[in-house]
């Protein structure tokens, strides 16, 4: 099973984060990664709730499902946005060959995508 941890600081409350990532048509102008995202039964975004996202077909066409754990620290200058993605490769059999190479690309991916956020948090 490959994890990572991947931060970016933004110029924002957490309310104003969790509001930007979680506007999906707004997400997709700005979000790197995403072609579609939605809520699962078409949930309120919230601590818990689930959304299904499909990446750019450029990018392997994947689908995932992401879990919200909004903080509501109060922090005086922004707040910190972190993605924890985990996942398992398959085959089973090329996962320890695959996982690696997986890892790099979210890594790189959601790097992207956080600074992203953090310029679309200034433009709005």
């Amino acid at each position: 099973m490959a994890h990572a941890v991947v931060r970016q600081h933004v110029d924002a409350d957490c309310g104003a984060a969790f509001a930007l990532v979680h506007d999906y048509r707004w997400r997709l102008e700005w979000d790197t990664l995403l072609r579609s995202a939605e809520t699962v039964d078409d949930a309120a975004p919230g601590k818990g709730v689930e959304a299904v996202c499909r990446a750019r077909w450029r990018l392997g066409g994947l689908s995932f499902r992401t879990r919200t754990s909004p903080t509501t620290r109060p922090a005086e200058h922004g707040s910190d946005v972190v993605y924890t993605p985990t996942f398992t490769c398959r085959p089973r059999l090329l996962a320890s060959v695959l996982e690696p190479i997986a890892l790099a690309a979210f890594r790189w991916e959601t790097r992207r995508r956080l600074r992203a956020l953090a310029r679309a948090l200034r433009l709005d």
